[in-house]
């Protein structure tokens, strides 16, 4: 890996927010003009992480024209929520949504983020694509997803790289010997003459769930506790992570891929995590201020083209509220 290609320590990508900020405040002073200078010429990736963090930090100085930060929020007496909007003043809303912009921005860099935006196939929140691959196989890619195909001569690889996907391979024969695989995060996949669901449940943790025939799945490391690998058949599906290993779960594969139908199913499934589910395939962002009923059951089949209204009906069942932002729903 060449130097200009190999991540960006934290270090770095902090300290060129620091000087994104200064830069976007204003002209810098002779002393500081001059360590700049120097934090440039020290490293080539210092000029590129700067200047993805000029460019973050622009795009966060065009949200003082966004809806968010110029329609008033009403004063509602006794509404600790609503009486919270409304002390943000504008100027203090806008620094906010920099900072807050900044702050994705290295998150992103840390979470292998560049990737995502530079992978072979993506889609935005709420978009579902069938992707044809050059073998005969079929992928499904999810809401917010992003997928990187990389066949050689010896294996059908495909790396998910961030949310979920069914994937149905070309079955090995006389004329295509090689094995199809999915690799994501830790671990891989390799289908058995199968279809098959895998989710990116977060940085460390990816599911995967078997809906016809069976895959092996395996760590690229042995784990620190738990299983490195598991045969999975129809039906069945998993869990693996660096640290627990392969560890089977409950969740049913053919529930779990009901998105592929314009549905989300819960069955007695805590609030906060069904409302994070639902925030997977939202165009803006759901949060949950509520933590105490984040943990209390709720049921519901909710069709993908009426989100909103799948909200409301979750919120009534615990006795909460939504109240709806550009770009934003807060559940309270």
């Amino acid at each position: 890996m060449s130097e200009m290609n190999a991540p960006v320590p934290r270090r770095v990508r902090e300290a060129a927010a620091a000087w994104a900020v200064r830069l976007g405040e204003g002209e810098l002073d002779a002393g500081s003009a001059r360590r700049l200078a120097r934090w440039l010429a020290r490293d080539p990736r210092h000029g590129q992480a700067l200047a993805d963090a000029e460019m973050t930090w622009a795009l966060a100085g065009d949200l003082r024209g966004s809806d968010l930060f110029t329609v008033p929020v009403p004063r509602a007496p006794r509404n600790p929520l609503l009486s919270l909007l409304h002390a943000f003043a504008a100027p203090r809303r806008v620094a906010a949504g920099a900072g807050l912009a900044l702050a994705g921005w290295l998150g992103v860099a840390s979470m292998g983020g560049w990737a995502v935006l530079t992978a072979d196939h993506r889609t935005r929140p709420g978009e579902m694509r069938t992707l044809h691959l050059s073998d005969g196989s079929e992928v499904l890619l999810g809401s917010d997803s992003a997928l990187d195909v990389s066949y050689d001569g010896k294996q059908r690889r495909t790396t998910l790289l961030r949310g979920e996907a069914v994937f149905s391979p070309a079955p090995r024969s006389a004329d295509e010997p090689r094995a199809f695989v999915v690799v994501a995060g830790p671990g891989a996949s390799t289908a058995l003459g199968t279809r098959y669901l895998v989710r990116r449940e977060d940085a460390t943790h990816t599911w995967v769930g078997v809906l016809a025939h069976s895959v092996e799945v395996g760590l690229a490391q042995p784990p620190r506790a738990g299983r490195a690998q598991a045969r999975v058949e129809e039906g069945q599906s998993v869990r693996y992570s660096a640290n627990e290993g392969v560890v089977s779960t409950p969740m049913s594969p053919d529930s779990q891929a009901d998105w592929t139908q314009g549905l989300l199913r819960f069955e007695a499934q805590p609030l906060g995590q069904a409302l994070a589910r639902i925030d997977g395939f939202l165009p803006g962002r759901l949060v949950m201020l509520n933590r105490d009923a984040a943990r209390t059951p709720v049921t519901a089949l909710v069709h993908l083209d009426s989100l909103d209204d799948a909200i409301d009906r979750l919120c009534a069942q615990v006795g909460l509220k939504a109240v709806r932002l550009p770009g934003l729903t807060m559940v309270y």
